[in-house]
Protein backbone atom coordinates (compact mmCIF):
# COMPACT_ATOMS: atom_id res chain seq x y z
CA UNK A 1 0.00 0.00 0.00
CA UNK A 2 2.94 2.49 0.73
CA UNK A 3 4.53 1.97 -2.82
CA UNK A 4 0.99 2.84 -4.32
CA UNK A 5 0.35 5.72 -2.45
CA UNK A 6 4.23 6.52 -3.18
CA UNK A 7 3.69 5.93 -6.79
CA UNK A 8 0.51 8.21 -7.09
CA UNK A 9 1.43 10.73 -5.33
CA UNK A 10 5.31 10.96 -7.41
CA UNK A 11 3.58 10.21 -10.76
CA UNK A 12 0.41 13.32 -10.27
CA UNK A 13 3.40 15.76 -9.53
CA UNK A 14 6.56 14.64 -11.79
CA UNK A 15 4.04 13.51 -15.42
CA UNK A 16 4.55 14.79 -18.45
CA UNK A 17 1.96 13.29 -20.01
CA UNK A 18 -1.95 13.75 -19.29
CA UNK A 19 -1.37 11.08 -16.65
CA UNK A 20 -0.39 13.29 -13.97
CA UNK A 21 -4.40 14.24 -14.07
CA UNK A 22 -5.21 10.36 -12.62
CA UNK A 23 -2.28 10.40 -10.41
CA UNK A 24 -0.16 8.05 -13.76
CA UNK A 25 -3.60 5.61 -13.63
CA UNK A 26 -4.01 4.29 -17.05
CA UNK A 27 -6.91 2.34 -16.35
CA UNK A 28 -7.34 -1.06 -17.68
CA UNK A 29 -5.16 -2.29 -20.61
CA UNK A 30 -5.10 -4.49 -23.02
CA UNK A 31 -2.70 -6.30 -25.02
CA UNK A 32 -2.02 -4.32 -29.17
CA UNK A 33 -2.89 -0.74 -27.20
CA UNK A 34 0.27 0.67 -26.36
CA UNK A 35 3.98 0.56 -28.06
CA UNK A 36 5.53 -2.52 -27.67
CA UNK A 37 8.00 -1.78 -25.36
CA UNK A 38 5.44 0.19 -22.78
CA UNK A 39 3.45 -3.34 -23.44
CA UNK A 40 6.27 -5.75 -23.24
CA UNK A 41 7.32 -3.95 -19.89
CA UNK A 42 3.68 -4.25 -18.32
CA UNK A 43 3.29 -7.82 -19.01
CA UNK A 44 6.29 -8.96 -17.82
CA UNK A 45 5.73 -7.59 -14.65
CA UNK A 46 3.56 -9.32 -11.88
CA UNK A 47 0.52 -8.20 -10.16
CA UNK A 48 1.71 -5.10 -7.80
CA UNK A 49 5.08 -4.88 -9.56
CA UNK A 50 7.21 -1.92 -10.26
CA UNK A 51 9.32 -1.53 -13.07
CA UNK A 52 12.91 0.01 -13.24
CA UNK A 53 12.87 2.73 -16.17
CA UNK A 54 11.12 1.64 -19.04
CA UNK A 55 12.33 3.97 -22.52
CA UNK A 56 9.76 4.04 -25.36
CA UNK A 57 9.34 6.52 -28.24
CA UNK A 58 7.53 9.01 -26.22
CA UNK A 59 9.67 8.81 -23.00
CA UNK A 60 10.63 7.44 -19.85
CA UNK A 61 8.35 5.37 -17.94
CA UNK A 62 8.07 3.85 -14.05
CA UNK A 63 5.02 1.10 -14.10
CA UNK A 64 3.06 0.06 -11.62
CA UNK A 65 1.20 -3.39 -12.40
CA UNK A 66 -2.05 -3.34 -10.54
CA UNK A 67 -4.98 -6.05 -10.67
CA UNK A 68 -7.34 -5.48 -13.34
CA UNK A 69 -10.30 -3.30 -12.19
CA UNK A 70 -13.50 -5.04 -12.31
CA UNK A 71 -15.37 -3.85 -15.59
CA UNK A 72 -18.33 -1.68 -14.99
CA UNK A 73 -22.04 -1.93 -16.10
CA UNK A 74 -22.16 -2.75 -20.34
Amino acid sequence: EDTLAAFLDVAGKRSDCASYATNGDLGNRGRGRMSKEFEDAIFALPINGLSGVVDTNVGLHLILRLPLEPAGPA
